[in-house]
């Protein structure tokens, strides 16, 4: 077991939280865009599945519990733009770090596309800043949780 695995497939757990979320809330009509979120979903278990190191699920657990329960504010849930905005966040970290022709890169390069897909749809322009800078304060709390360190993979 390694912080790094734990670490990966914390991120991926994370991707997987935020495509069920947004399955269960159907709130996308357009098929090519439950396509996109099926896909994601699909794409980051399978990376879980095959992940090729053992990893230690009560730390995941443990972590993604306490990202859960870190929402700013008294909120009690992310929004769909916010919660899109982590997960491809997420999946652009875990493919810079795990480049594609390697084992964990080709697990992790299916993760992106359906998620930039929905931040397309959700948010074409990039004009969204409170979801911009709420998904980015998650982000921050979440790598802090997860002690981890972007620069320790360059």
């Amino acid at each position: 077991m390694s912080r790094e695995a734990n670490q990966a497939v914390t991120m991926l757990v994370i991707i997987i939280g935020a495509m069920e979320t947004l399955r269960i809330e159907d709130k996308f009509a357009k098929v090519d865009l439950k396509k996109a979120i099926a896909e994601t979903n699909m794409a980051a278990r399978v990376a879980v599945d095959k992940w090729p190191i053992i990893v230690n699920k009560a730390w995941i657990h443990d972590r993604f519990s306490q990202f859960r329960d870190s929402i700013p504010g008294n909120r009690k849930e992310y929004t769909s733009v916010e919660m899109t905005r982590i997960a491809e966040r997420l999946a652009i970290d875990l493919t810079d770090i795990y480049k594609e022709g390697s084992i964990r890169g080709d697990l992790v390069a299916p993760v992106l596309p359906g998620v930039q897909i929905l931040v397309n749809h959700m948010d074409r322009d990039g004009m969204n800043f409170k979801a911009l800078y709420d998904a980015g304060k998650s982000m921050d709390k979440l790598y802090e949780i997860l002690e981890f360190d972007y620069a320790q993979f360059n």
